[in-house]
């Protein structure tokens, strides 16, 4: 009887995955406020050339961590090839999405009145935002204590 067995799990991806989680955690929190200013006429013109910024910066960086990862797996060096390129592609759609959203910002009024509609319809959820959120991890991990919120 033969029993399939996965790699076991690296301490340094259990320390990138943690890393990504703490960035994640962050990148959301700025987020939020970033939405709230976003519901308010002509000051959303302002956040929205920012998170345009950012969402072109996100698309980039997660489009060159692909690459990279790709040719890491190449040279057999990606252990965890599909869960980084999954992590990399959401970053792509999420980048997009504020690029998106960035648009709809700039419009007063009628960009600032689909915003909220789209916060309360759907909102894009960070990996670490949401096992912060649902673990209630953040308790007892010094490191996420000293996030602002």
């Amino acid at each position: 009887m033969s029993s399939v067995t996965a790699p076991p799990l690296e301490a340094g991806f259990l320390e990138e995955r943690y890393r990504l989680d703490v960035e994640d955690f962050q990148m959301a929190e700025l987020e939020k406020r970033m939405n709230t200013l976003g519901y308010i006429p002509f000051v959303s013109m302002t956040t929205s050339l920012f998170r345009g910024y950012v969402g072109f910066a996100q698309v980039i960086i997660a489009t060159v961590r692909i690459a990279s990862e790709i040719f890491r797996a190449l040279r057999n060096d990606s252990p965890y090839f599909k869960e980084r390129v999954y992590h990399h592609v959401s970053m792509i759609i999420h980048g997009e999405l504020n690029l998106l959203r960035a648009g709809f910002e700039f419009l007063p009024f009628i960009g600032n009145i689909l915003c909220a509609i789209y916060d309360s319809a759907y909102r894009f959820k960070y990996s670490g935002e949401s096992k912060m959120y649902l673990t209630g991890s953040a308790q007892g991990n010094p490191e996420l204590k000293r996030i602002p919120s």
